[in-house]
């Protein structure tokens, strides 16, 4: 299995030191707004100071 995951994965850059704080959420229907509230319930804190 990992031998097919390296077949099909290849770094094409290295990872960053510092991740980024930007988030895009493609499409506004039921998922889509699921995954934007879950992604702001987990930062609250950090919006809210």
């Amino acid at each position: 299995m990992a031998e097919t995951a390296k077949a099909l994965f290849k770094e094409i850059a290295p990872a960053h030191k510092q991740p980024h704080g930007k988030v895009t959420v493609v499409g506004v229907g039921q998922v889509g707004m699921a995954c934007a509230y879950s992604i702001l319930q987990q930062v609250s804190d950090a919006i809210l100071g």
